[in-house]
């Protein structure tokens, strides 16, 4: 289903280290979509740390629940924690077999490395040109 980014939700957490409160802020995208008639306004769980990066007004492609509406899941916001845990994997393999591949393994594994962020920086790219 298609829903539009309408809002933006700010929530902020207060880290009290010393003696000065730093307070960090962070943004959720608001979707808004019908499903059966009604409109629903669903705050996302994902956040941002910058404002700019959530486009008011923008489309998303959601899978919602039927049964719960409230409930749903966004493939744009999934990818990047399936990329997170891909790099976390790839250097935990890595580490498990540096002391068997040697300095020649390692760094083939910064040249893979670096290709994955690279092709990820490449799709990040092609999706904020790509026409709605």
């Amino acid at each position: 289903m298609n829903a539009v980014i309408c809002d933006v939700d700010v929530s902020w957490t207060d880290d009290d280290f010393t003696d000065f409160s730093i307070i960090n802020y962070e943004y959720h995208p608001v979707y808004q979509y019908t499903l059966d008639g009604r409109e629903y306004r669903v705050v996302s769980r994902v956040k941002y740390s910058k404002k700019d990066e959530i486009k008011v007004g923008s489309y998303e492609v959601l899978f919602v629940d039927e049964k719960n509406p409230r409930y749903f899941s966004c493939p744009s916001e999934n990818r990047e924690r399936v990329i997170s845990a891909l790099i976390w994997s790839v250097l935990g393999v890595a580490f498990a077999l540096f002391p068997l591949v040697g300095w020649g393994g390692w760094i083939g594994f910064l040249v893979a490395l670096g290709l994955l962020l690279l092709g990820d920086l490449c799709y990040d790219a092609w999706s904020k040109n790509r026409k709605e």
